[in-house]
């Protein structure tokens, strides 16, 4: 599968899920592939970013993308972010989501 296919199928995911969603340009996405919006009853929209990584099995997603997708969030005034991978995330990365629970899920989905 593709990258830009795999950014379809969890922005396809999202919209069965309730989201308004937007897939970014391939090219200067801006630190995230789709924005996502979930309406509140009473609130605001709730501005979910969310980075694809169709990566291999044996590579992992690292520290260094959290550290910098936190940036991206902070920067685009999200209120949540999620990294979606075909891979798996390590140990350092899962130890620094945990840090920042609230603002940043990290999920996998096994293709």
């Amino acid at each position: 599968m593709e990258p830009r296919h795999f950014e379809e199928l969890i922005a396809e995911l999202l919209l069965k899920q309730g989201f308004e969603v937007e897939l970014s340009k391939q090219t200067r996405d801006n630190g995230y592939d789709i924005l996502a919006l979930k309406n509140v009853i009473g609130l605001s929209p709730v501005k979910y970013l969310v980075e694809c990584k169709r990566y291999a099995e044996k590579r992992k997603v690292g520290v260094e993308l959290i550290r910098s997708f936190k940036e991206v969030l902070q920067t685009e005034n999200a209120n949540k972010g999620i990294i979606a991978t075909t891979s798996y995330f390590t140990k350092p990365a899962l130890i620094k989501q945990n840090e920042i629970p609230y603002l940043l899920d990290l999920r996998i989905k096994l293709m």
